[in-house]
């Protein structure tokens, strides 16, 4: 746990052991289901990245909080929306005829939270 102490430090995240081992956790799921074409709609994920506020139980095993650790640990809020927000939301109305939300695990306010 030193190292990700460590880590943690040198990035300036102010989180808890117990979160940051989560986060590497849920890191390396998500990145080998990207790395190897898993499909992430509809998807259960093993690990649930911890906050310390918590999580709606009825979203905590889909995509929508890896979505918001990949917001934390990207501590620019200007490169996360021109990066993946404003991208994430047109991918969402494109194809809104296709995705249902609730299969990512989306809540009603997701527009203001990712």
């Amino acid at each position: 746990m030193e190292r990700e102490r460590e880590i943690c430090l040198v990035f300036g995240f102010p989180r808890s052991d117990r979160e940051i081992e989560s986060w590497l956790r849920c890191l390396t799921i998500l990145r080998n289901k990207c790395a190897h074409y898993s499909r992430l709609y509809y998807s259960v994920f093993p690990s649930i990245p911890m906050f310390e506020e918590g999580l709606d139980r009825e979203r905590e095993r889909t995509l929508y909080p890896q979505l918001l650790m990949l917001k934390n640990l990207l501590l620019d809020d200007k490169l996360w929306n021109e990066m993946f927000s404003i991208p994430f939301h047109s991918l969402i109305e494109e194809y809104k005829e296709f995705i249902e939300e609730k299969h990512i695990g989306l809540p009603i306010d997701w527009r203001d939270r990712v």
